[in-house]
């Protein structure tokens, strides 16, 4: 004797199916590990203005400002003005692992040129974040490199 397959055995075979496919998918979900780009997102957002009249003035310098990853290293170059040494930072960050991200204070040679050695850095993609002042004025520049 043979034993048909009707539809309602077809429906909760199905509906079982999509069942295993949801859970599993809510399980790989709280699993996933979510990197953060930054911790305190309010004071963030306060100073984004900041940052934006920043990025606008290091855009007014012209293509004299640039960040361009190199076979394992970074070379950071911004102008120098005559008698002024610019301070700041150069924040490297890893979006797909947040405990690889450096910072490293800009000490430009005299040529305004910083080489960051990236041996000891996984390759693979980063964003670059360059703050400096020079002359009382705070300037900002960011770049995404592969390396």
């Amino acid at each position: 004797m043979k034993k048909k397959f009707s539809p309602g055995t077809a429906i909760v075979i199905g509906l079982s199916i999509f069942a295993v496919f949801i859970f599993s998918v809510i399980f790989m979900a709280f699993n996933t590990k979510v990197e953060l780009v930054a911790t305190n997102y309010y004071d963030k957002s306060v100073s984004f203005q900041d940052d934006i009249n920043n990025q606008n003035n290091a855009n007014a310098l012209g293509k004299s400002v640039s960040i361009k990853g190199q076979h394992k290293s970074i070379v950071v170059t911004i102008p120098l003005d005559s008698g002024f040494t610019p301070s700041g930072t150069v924040h490297l960050f890893r979006p797909s692992d947040s405990s690889q991200d450096k910072e490293f204070i800009l000490s430009v040679d005299s040529t305004g040129k910083q080489t960051i050695d990236m041996n000891s850095l996984a390759p693979g993609y980063w964003k670059v974040k360059l703050d400096w002042q020079s002359k009382g004025k705070s300037y900002q520049k960011e770049e995404k490199i592969v390396l």
